[in-house]
């Protein structure tokens, strides 16, 4: 079974639709800031989040969530803009920040020693495809990676592929 969250216009077919809005084409709408969501334990064998996650308000009780609806070895695919591209950081709808690093603290229980936060909620990263601007995608590895520590725009966007660990 499928879950697609935050599907605003976009109706994912053989999928449980998401969003907040009643105006979207959702099959439930439901506010993801609020816990539990309206889902079963392992239920869904794939999640997709697309354009959603940077929207919410506070990262790990939704990825707590997401591991706790999701069944053993179910893949969750996430679409995030990157926290340094300038029309994320103009959009005063978005809450949280992303970078190739933000799910290694859902991924290494070691991270999460230093919160306050109880999180059980483990994920084995899979794949993880970032969308340069412009022609940074074609220039060497040695300058897109001290590029992305010192301007802005040289990523726009990330795929994120997990794998839930229960």
């Amino acid at each position: 079974m499928k879950l697609n969250l935050g599907c605003g216009p976009a109706k994912m077919p053989d999928a449980v639709n998401v969003d907040v809005s009643p105006r979207s084409v959702a099959d439930v709408i439901h506010d993801l800031n609020r816990f539990p969501w309206p889902f079963c334990d392992d239920t869904f064998d794939e999640i997709h989040a697309s354009g959603v996650l940077e929207h919410l308000a506070y990262l790990p009780p939704v990825m707590q969530e997401i591991w706790r609806i999701a069944r053993p070895g179910a893949k969750v695919h996430i679409w995030v803009p990157y926290a340094t591209h300038t029309p994320h950081l103009g959009n005063p709808y978005h809450r949280l920040n992303f970078t190739e690093w933000t799910f290694d603290f859902f991924c290494d229980p070691a991270l999460r020693q230093s919160t306050a936060d109880a999180i059980a909620a483990t994920f084995r990263k899979v794949s993880v495809k970032l969308s340069w601007c412009g022609d940074w995608g074609s220039r060497p590895e040695h300058e897109r990676q001290a590029a992305i520590f010192h301007e802005l725009n040289v990523i726009e966007s990330m795929r994120v592929v997990l794998e839930v660990v229960k």
